[in-house]
């Protein structure tokens, strides 16, 4: 695994990054950074990459910040310390009646990265649906020009077909009378050879 990084779907770009031993989700949508585990973190990256989002690794040495020399354990404990005063207030928002916002709603960070998760797959399918209905449309389009397209063939079949019989007694009567003349030059020279 690298260093850190940058994850893309549509408008919407955040970085996966490890500072120290710890990973860190930042994203904007989130009110802090979320500490994730070495090994939800290889699941997330999969995640994140079944569902269509882009995933960038940063190469090379990244520069060194001051938080890289902060053991674990000062995350893990603010991570618990976050956990108490979302919950608290949770426990406030809850006691005066009010709704709580979305953010102070979340249980944990991984509840809202799976929110987000599930977001995002909810507008991949919004979008994968606008687009079948597009196609469904286009393909209605292009069967409805056919249609006229082939009732006009019929239309002007039909007209054709209602002019021809008049047509069609002119050249019987011309071709009788072609008939008759080479009939006549038929006998006439089948005469002459019996005489």
């Amino acid at each position: 695994m690298g260093q850190a990084y940058i994850c893309h779907y549509e408008d919407h770009w955040f970085a996966l990054r490890k500072i120290g031993t710890t990973w860190f989700v930042l994203n904007s949508l989130f009110k802090t950074p979320r500490i994730v585990s070495e090994t939800f973190m290889e699941l997330y990256i999969t995640q994140l990459y079944t569902e269509g989002w882009s995933i960038y690794l940063v190469e090379g040495q990244l520069p060194s910040c001051a938080a890289d020399n902060v053991p674990r354990e000062f995350w893990n404990e603010a991570r618990r310390s976050r956990k108490f005063e979302n919950d608290l207030e949770k426990a406030l928002a809850l006691s005066l009646n009010e709704s709580a916002q979305p953010w102070i709603a979340s249980n944990s960070p991984d509840d809202e990265l799976t929110a987000t998760s599930a977001s995002l797959s909810k507008q991949t399918e919004e979008l994968e649906l606008q687009r079948a209905l597009e196609e469904s449309l286009r393909e209605a389009n292009r069967l409805k020009s056919l249609k006229t397209a082939e009732s006009s063939m019929v239309h002007e079949a039909m007209k054709q077909s209602l002019q021809k019989p008049e047509e069609s007694a002119a050249s019987t009567s011309m071709s009788g009378k072609c008939q008759s003349k080479d009939d006549q030059n038929s006998q006439s020279s089948s005469s002459s050879l019996r005489k």
